[in-house]
């Protein structure tokens, strides 16, 4: 998501930029005589209302940053309950939870009697490996939780 609003956003800044020119060039023909008033201000109206349209749009396609804080917060709480999650929900619950973690789908071997997965979630073994650190957290701590003091610690 991430990557394609920066392409996006590339694309319309150099709108913007090549919008910005063609303001310039018609207001340098204005103040040369090339061109009359009335079609000055006409053209000059026109362009300066798509660069704001533009620019409306690219801020309705960014990413807040205190949305995305509490979303990553959000997720490492559903993952810390997962346990209970699966323990207390229904068979149609269930599903759905185990469809929103494993899309691939889990496969049963009966002779092993094991599950197996024939795409592994990066999340929920990022989750795993992280555990053993949050593990080691006082209540203050968690209650206080920084995703990127994790990442920062890895780097």
């Amino acid at each position: 998501m991430n990557s394609s609003l920066a392409e996006n956003q590339a694309a319309e800044r150099a709108r913007i930029a090549e919008l910005s020119k063609k303001v310039e060039r018609l207001e340098e023909r204005y103040v040369l005589e090339e061109i009359a008033g009335d079609l000055y201000q006409k053209y000059k109206q026109k362009f300066e209302v798509e660069r704001d349209e533009i620019e409306a749009r690219m801020k309705n396609n960014t990413i807040e940053l205190s949305r995305l804080d509490s979303l990553i917060k959000f997720t490492f709480t559903m993952a810390e309950n997962l346990p209970k999650m699966w323990a207390s929900g229904d068979y149609m619950q269930r599903q759905e939870l185990q469809t929103a973690f494993f899309s691939e789908g889990i496969s049963y071997n009966r002779q092993k009697d094991e599950c197996r997965l024939d795409k592994p979630n990066y999340f929920l073994e990022h989750i795993a490996d992280l555990s053993g650190e949050i593990a080691k957290f006082t209540p203050e701590q968690i209650k206080n939780f920084d995703p990127a003091s994790l990442e920062a610690g890895q780097a």
